[in-house]
């Protein structure tokens, strides 16, 4: 080529859209999980990614004994529940990179060859725990350990700090008290909770249950949302979520959504 020559071209336009990374399946989980953050963990640690080959699989059985992930068909999709807990862990904490991982194993090593105690090797993890309870204000949520942010006002939320009052329990009449990521029962005792990502539309929509939504749902037992989320992740639909009761196998009693399509 050579300045100032001079060409013809063609050229059309097309819309199109991208499309999201498809979920895992088992498979595909544990293969990420044994290759997790190998590039950040130095040449001699002891093991790389997350886990072992004879541990990996326990891993996500847990995962989906304590409700976080679920199995829907081949895939592994996370719950409501699994997304509070991602939400409320601070993007730098070390509990979310596999690096915590190697440097525990590293530990063990040196345990294992007379170098390091026991004993402060478990006072580290204790020192670690409770640092982590302290600056992260963990309370309980659904009957699970969660962070929770101080601000509003009411009452007082499980572990400290001021909440909101949106209403009263359903199950045991205690206040329903707001935190970051849901609105849970002041009752240690009840694992009542309304979450406030919600799969119908927060995907697409980027929205949560407000304040507002979670009194109505207490005092209604129902709320008319506008633009939910099809199953297609496309198209959306208008409803009235119901606020109901579910019972498992286990007897374990958690809050669920319907859909009722009569028009408002």
């Amino acid at each position: 080529m050579t300045e100032g020559q001079q060409f013809t071209a063609a050229a059309t336009t097309r819309e199109g859209f991208t499309s999201p990374p498809p979920h895992f399946t088992e498979d595909l989980l544990l293969k990420a999980m044994e290759t997790a953050g190998k590039d950040d963990m130095p040449d001699d640690a002891e093991r790389k990614g997350i886990g072992t080959p004879a541990t990996r699989a326990d891993c996500i059985e847990k995962l989906i004994l304590r409700a976080y992930i679920v199995r829907e068909g081949k895939k592994i999709l996370p719950t409501e529940k699994g997304f509070g807990l991602i939400a409320v862990l601070p993007d730098d904490d070390p509990i979310k990179k596999p690096l915590l991982t190697a440097e525990w194993e590293h530990m063990l090593k040196k345990m294992e060859s007379g170098e390091m105690d026991a004993t402060a090797f478990m006072q580290s993890i204790r020192d670690y725990v409770t640092s982590g309870i302290k600056s992260n204000n963990v309370v309980r949520v659904g009957g699970e350990a969660l962070a929770s942010f101080s601000g509003g006002k009411g009452g007082k939320s499980k572990g400290g700090g001021t909440k909101e009052i949106v209403g009263k329990c359903r199950w045991c009449g205690e206040n329903v008290l707001e935190n970051r990521v849901a609105f849970s029962c002041a009752n240690n005792d009840c694992s009542f909770v309304i979450w406030k990502e919600n799969k119908y539309y927060t995907p697409l929509k980027k929205k949560t249950l407000t304040a507002a939504n979670a009194k109505t749902l207490l005092s209604d037992g129902k709320i008319f949302m506008k633009g939910l989320l099809a199953k297609d992740g496309k198209k959306t639909y208008d409803a009235t979520l119901i606020l109901a009761d579910n019972t498992d196998a286990n007897g374990k009693r958690t809050t669920k959504f319907e859909l009722d399509f009569t028009k408002k």
